[in-house]
């Protein structure tokens, strides 16, 4: 009997195919250096301009189950890289193509030979062969190529570091991810202000850390300011308060050192919990005045304590009271109130200090922050407090956002985190290994018991985006600074390494690669060789799939920023110039689909983020291919007659 609230809907790998295909349709004209700007349209009509993957793919209202998975999985993959919806779409669009096509003339077989009897049993076949075959493509085949990779990617870091140094990679890495949004000129004006917001020192242990710190709080730690031109955005010293003083004294901004103190809370003692509500009875006439002498008095107890301590300033989260200003102003203490608590948090995460909830805690060494200076500022027509910080953990600055709307300052904002979301990936080089080891390291048995007890499991997302193991990894990297890296591999599909110097540290290189479609093309070649030498048939022709997915992304590439008055060469003679290295050197297609080198033009990407992107597309792949039904659940509206 069928339960009249859910129905099932069969769901076929050609249905698949044909979602995740329009999917990709609408985000595939956007792909690469010239992809223009769309409007878009939020349902609340407020109105979007945008060439970001993830605001277009928000804005679609698609309603198949499909589509909602692949969002998830989208939106998981893009919670660690902040980038790559667009490549993410179109790598697992061309690989399901490419793989339906396959399955369909049933080039997948069990033990060397078909063993089905018809077509849909051929194609039943094919999806349960094809799933166990990317799932060994993802624990074996991936972590060998990537193995490569690094070669590759430290070979080539090292080469950049002696040409250029590491300020101007940064700037290229960061000019690489702005380019597909502005011109070059703005590209490499914005490229140029976060550069200058960055700590001097690129080398250490700090420039890491503020680099992670600006990423993980950046839209905590900038201005956005409209109706301005995008020219003039730039960067000021922190830090900015988004508050004007409710009580300030005249000798604050002459004195050299201050001292500051950060209270959450409400001053006179009253509970700040929204839901508390404090009741007190009167019997008596006397009781309420003696009641507001109490608090008076631990005011001013309080304001006494500040005194001592020498505190200049106090930066407050909640109201104040204007009896507690008057006690205030004649222990001569300035006070700002009403403060966000986020910018509470961030200047006690900058200044390692604590903050007072109560103003009966104890003041000391811990809470009080040493200034250099406090000043006045008006930027877009509104007042900031400047707090000269002296000695804080991460060195950063505050982003000041210009563009001419609103909207235009959301989208260059995500822009800007985007690019300091590469370089945190390009520095965490070591992030990399180690994901690689813990997929290698997983065996197939456990896997497959692990797929057999969840095949089922509601929740189809969580697997899309493993988390990076904390295990470490320790393996020789041998690079040929003349030739580029040397690699091979041997009968059973493991990699070789030749002779050249062994690099003993990988915490001070970049995990870069080309962009461009170069890594795509170095991922191909990588891919042929794996597949000349492995002798399981089915495995092969997984790898032949995802050669195509990635010859399919340069294509794309190819075909948006071609201009066909200057190039009338077809993509077959530009895939054949892409795949011949020069002097080691990796080739790619530039801003107007040429070939060139293009760590001398300066594109460079992170690699641990293209990894990222593509481990992601194959374990949704995988998930997609045991997805045999879906099962809708509706609401059934309750009559009279069903309750009696």
């Amino acid at each position: 009997m069928t339960d009249p609230a859910s129905c099932s809907t069969s769901i076929d790998l050609g249905t698949i195919t044909t979602v995740v295909s329009s999917l990709q349709r609408v985000v595939g004209d956007f792909y690469g250096p010239q992809c223009t700007q769309t409007l878009l349209t939020s349902q609340t009509g407020k109105a979007v301009v945008t060439s970001d993957g993830l605001s277009i793919v928000e804005a679609l209202q698609a309603a198949h189950p499909i589509t909602e998975l692949v969002f998830k999985s989208l939106k998981s993959c893009h919670a660690v890289t902040l980038d790559g919806c667009k490549t993410f779409l179109i790598y697992l669009s061309n690989f399901l193509v490419h793989l339906h096509d396959e399955i369909s003339r049933g080039s997948f077989c069990h033990s060397g030979m078909n063993i089905a009897t018809n077509k849909e049993a051929v194609q039943k076949q094919g999806i349960v062969l094809a799933r166990n075959y990317v799932r060994q493509v993802k624990q074996n085949v991936l972590p060998q190529i990537c193995q490569a990779l690094q070669l590759h990617s430290h070979a080539l870091s090292s080469s950049m570091i002696q040409k250029m140094g590491r300020e101007a990679i940064i700037k290229c890495l960061l000019w690489t991810t702005l380019m597909p949004h502005y011109s070059l000129k703005l590209s490499n004006h914005f490229a140029q202000v976060l550069v200058l917001s960055l700590p001097e020192k690129c080398e250490n242990r700090k420039f890491k850390d503020t680099t992670n710190f600006l990423v993980d709080n950046f839209f905590d730690v900038n201005i956005k300011v409209p109706n301005r031109p995008y020219g003039d955005s730039t960067h000021i010293e922190p830090m900015l308060l988004d508050r004007d003083f409710t009580l300030k004294h005249d000798n604050l901004f002459t004195a050299s050192q201050l001292s500051v103190l950060i209270f959450k809370g409400n001053i006179d003692g009253i509970e700040s919990d929204d839901d508390s509500q404090e009741t007190i009875l009167v019997k008596e006439s006397g009781q309420i005045v003696n009641l507001i002498h109490a608090r008076r008095k631990m005011v001013n107890q309080f304001a006494h304590n500040c005194q001592c301590q020498n505190i200049d300033l106090l930066i407050c989260t909640q109201g104040v009271p204007r009896y507690s200003l008057d006690i205030f102003r004649q222990m001569n203490v300035s006070v700002i109130a009403n403060v966000l608590e986020r910018d509470a948090e961030i200047l006690e995460m900058l200044t390692g200090k604590l903050s007072i909830n109560t103003v009966k805690d104890t003041v000391n060494e811990s809470n009080i922050i040493s200034l250099n200076g406090i000043s006045e500022l008006i930027i877009g027509g509104k007042k900031y407090v400047q707090l000269k910080l002296d000695n804080i953990r991460y060195p950063i600055k505050h982003l000041i956002i210009c563009a001419p709307t609103i909207g235009l300052c959301d989208q260059l904002a995500i822009n800007l985190q985007k690019g300091l979301n590469a370089l945190k990936m390009c520095l965490n080089a070591g992030e990399l290994e180690n994901k690689m080891s813990y997929i290698r390291n997983s065996s197939s048995s456990e896997q497959n018991e692990k797929e057999s007890v969840e095949n089922r499991s509601t929740d189809m997302t969580r697997e899309n985006c493993n988390d990076f193991s904390d295990q470490e990894v320790k393996s020789d990297l041998e690079i040929d600074k003349k030739s580029g890296t040397d690699y091979s591999y041997n009968n059973y599909g493991n990699m070789q390494h030749h002779s050249g110097p062994q690099i003993t540290s990988v915490t001070e290189q970049f995990n870069i690669v080309e962009g461009g479609g170069a890594f795509e093309i170095l991922f191909h070649k990588l891919l042929q060789d794996f597949t000349t030498s492995c002798t399981d048939p089915n495995l092969s022709l997984m790898c032949e799939i995802l050669e195509k997915t990635m010859i399919s992304l340069v294509k794309t590439l190819y075909d948006n920023t071609s201009i066909q008055s200057e190039s009338s060469r077809g993509f077959l003679v530009i895939k054949t110039i892409l795949q011949v290295k020069r002097n080691g050197d990796l080739w790619g297609l530039n801003r107007r689909g040429i070939p060139g080198c293009m760590s001398e033009q300066g594109v460079i990407e992170p690699l641990m983020s293209k990894i990222h992107v593509l481990h992601c597309v194959l374990n949704l792949v995988e998930q997609l291919l045991g997805i045999d039904q879906i099962v809708s659940v509706r609401k059934l509206e309750c009559t009279k007659d069903d309750t009696e």
